[in-house]
């Protein structure tokens, strides 16, 4: 036995104190044993170096992380070859599945309760889920509509989607384990954070499932291009929900710390340790990760997550750090015992004398073995994607089929107007800048807004039709296309050319003028998930002296024999240039 020169305690001869966890060799004496350069749950590695395993999940033996990352890693990489085969559906399933059956398994294999009842891990993560189909359903309710759909930095984006349902999530997830403060049998940091995390997972996952229903309508390889779906799984599988239990596993660390915590300890993080603080920095975090998404393309907006992972980690971390302190005290020392992480005996009470672990960070309950944890894995996973097939598979709608071929009629029959004149039941709206016109009927459309030289329509169901025009002398109509392409691509997710015959266009007039039309599809995205798919119709011509373009986005089917269809090509048909 000799003295320790962090804690100035009685420690048995060996690597480590086992009262506070300081390295014996170390030459020379902290003012604080919990100011140690290494994290108390991984003494091998640094306190703020934010490793995601050894953070989310503090209570595993070190030689069992692998198997985690491995789960990890075997999942987000599932996600991306599904995305990139297309597959989207069923990549948005199981996207929404990795992190919630990672930290199920990690709860299974080191008996995070120590042997308490089952209602625990069931009430953490079916709270969870309840709370991500509510903000779910309450997204979809709260979705954008109309011209919303394409101006991702509409209200309904950002304010909505970005800042009030985020910030909705984050207090469900926090609010629903906090009946478990009662129990005085959760009286550790580690519980606290285990069950925010555990919250904020199924939150995020169930939320992004119930979001991306829609998604299932457009067939189970629906149309779009794959490079930016496999960068927003990504986020939705990983990125995102790290952030959320990291954040939130660190707002309950301060609540815990605080009902819970030695009076001496309860001032350790400064002011993070305030719980309204700490709640403040986690809506922070979570806030600035789903913003991101309304103005960033999808690379960008993963690479900024990942950011925001790591600073979200080493809250985590000093909170987690801090809490295995706290019985860094004067108590007695016990009997030796087999140290779960190095399979050393030591004397028992904070800290292994031979690698540093903190013995209350490791489970109690014997572990499985690596081939046991593995074929887990291996199984819980594959079941992730097996339920993601199958929900895929039936789930999604058929291909639509081409009701109208090239060459022969079909449809309503054009018809022709001027601006004198009006249907009853159709409005008239004349551009006062450049002197064309255009009618729509009242029953099913309504003018969104306006100005001198554009317009932009809405139909009953949510359908965009959105007319533009310059003098011909400053764009053609190819050039018109062009910019509009370049504006949507920015707008929708996976915007690429729709090569489905049931799409096509047979004819590209303008007010009956020729000119371009193209066909492209895309899926509306929000920081909740990607929610349902959209057609894409851009068409051009010019005459007299002007330039009109026409946009059309709807979620409805573009076939000939459709009603929507037919009321947009009226719309167009009725397109009145200016006198040649």
């Amino acid at each position: 036995m000799h003295q320790c020169r962090t804690c100035l305690g009685q420690t048995p001869d060996g690597h480590f104190c086992v009262r506070c966890g300081a390295p014996l060799a170390r030459a020379q004496a902290l003012t604080h044993a919990r100011h140690r350069r290494e994290f108390a749950a991984a003494p091998d590695e640094r306190r703020y170096a934010p490793w995601l395993v050894s953070t989310l999940f503090p209570r595993l033996p070190r030689h069992s992380e692998r198997h985690f990352y491995g789960a990890l890693l075997g999942g987000a990489g599932g996600v991306a070859v599904l995305a990139a085969l297309r597959l989207f559906p069923v990549a948005l399933i199981v996207a929404a599945g990795v992190m919630p059956c990672v930290t199920i398994l990690y709860f299974r294999d080191i008996d995070v309760y120590e042997g308490e009842p089952a209602w625990a891990l069931g009430w953490t993560v079916g709270w969870g889920a309840l709370a991500g189909i509510g903000v779910g359903l309450l997204a979809k309710v709260l979705a954008p509509t109309g011209s919303a759909l394409i101006d991702r930095g509409s209200t309904a984006h950002v304010v909505t989607g970005g800042l009030l349902l985020p910030a909705l999530g984050v207090l469900l997830a926090l609010v629903g384990p906090l009946v478990l403060l009662r129990y005085r049998k959760f009286d550790d940091v580690l519980d606290g954070a285990c069950f925010g995390a555990a919250s904020a997972a199924a939150l995020a996952g169930a939320e992004a499932i119930v979001v991306g229903i829609d998604v299932l309508g457009g067939g189970l390889r629906p149309p779009g291009a794959a490079a930016p779906w496999v960068e927003r799984l990504l986020g939705l599988s990983l990125a995102y929900p790290v952030l959320a239990m990291a954040a939130v596993g660190a707002a309950q660390a301060a609540v815990w710390l605080r009902s819970r915590g030695r009076a001496v300890d309860r001032r350790a993080l400064g002011p993070a340790g305030e719980p309204a603080i700490a709640l403040a920095l986690a809506l922070l975090l979570v806030v600035a990760g789903a913003v991101g998404e309304t103005f960033m393309a999808s690379g960008t907006w993963l690479a900024s997550l990942v950011t925001l992972d790591l600073i979200a980690l080493v809250v985590l971390r000093r909170a987690l750090h801090v809490g295995l302190m706290q019985e860094a005290d004067e108590r007695e020392l016990g009997p030796e015992a087999e140290c779960v992480n190095c399979g050393a005996m030591t004397v028992t009470h904070t800290f292994c004398g031979d690698c540093g672990v903190s013995l209350r960070a490791l489970s109690k309950a014997a572990l499985r073995s690596g081939r046991t944890r593995l074929i887990e894995s291996v199984c819980a996973l594959a079941t992730v994607v097996a339920i993601g097939v199958v929900v895929g598979t039936l789930g999604t709608g058929s291909e639509p089929k081409a009701s109208c071929t090239s060459g022969s009629l079909c449809g309503n029959p054009p018809v022709f107007s001027r601006v004198a004149f009006a249907f009853p039941g159709d409005t008239v709206w004349a551009s006062t800048g450049l002197g064309y016109s255009l009618r729509y009927p009242n029953a099913g459309w309504k003018v969104a807004n306006s100005d001198p030289d554009d317009v932009t329509l809405e139909s009953i169901d949510g359908s965009v039709l959105v007319v533009n025009a310059l003098r011909s002398s400053k764009s053609t109509p190819a050039e018109l296309i062009k910019v509009k392409l370049s504006r949507l691509r920015g707008q929708l997710l996976g915007f690429t050319r729709d090569t489905n015959a049931a799409d096509q266009l047979l004819g590209t007039d303008v007010g009956l003028v020729p000119g371009p039309g193209v066909v492209y599809v895309g899926t509306i995205s929000t920081p909740q998930g990607p929610q349902e798919t959209v057609n894409v119709v851009v068409l051009a011509a010019t005459a007299g002296g002007i330039s009109i373009a026409v946009t059309l986005i709807t979620a409805d089917s573009l076939g000939g024999q459709s009603p929507l269809a037919n009321q947009a090509d009226d719309i167009i048909d009725a397109i009145d240039f200016p006198a040649r």
